[in-house]
């Protein structure tokens, strides 16, 4: 469901579109850092954003700077 991205993350591009940034990055011991704190699951194709109900357990597979970056990488939003 997801498209796959460079070996460095880059996914295509920064959150304006410019390619002028890393719109994800690895999670570091399951994890977000507070600049990419969309956390994504590949194989259900979701994003949880902070304060969502599943926010807190779960273990992303990589995170977002934005929900922007996350839909334009071919994942949805949870629906809670």
């Amino acid at each position: 469901m997801a498209r796959s991205a460079p070996v460095d993350g880059s996914a295509g591009g920064g959150p304006d579109g410019s390619g002028g940034g890393v719109a994800w990055v690895e999670p570091t011991g399951g994890t977000c850092p507070a600049s990419h704190p969309v956390k994504a699951k590949l194989a259900s194709g979701i994003f949880h954003v902070p304060g969502g109900l599943s926010y807190e357990r779960t273990n992303p597979d990589r995170c977002y700077a934005t929900p922007t970056d996350a839909q334009a990488d071919g994942l949805r939003p949870s629906k809670r």
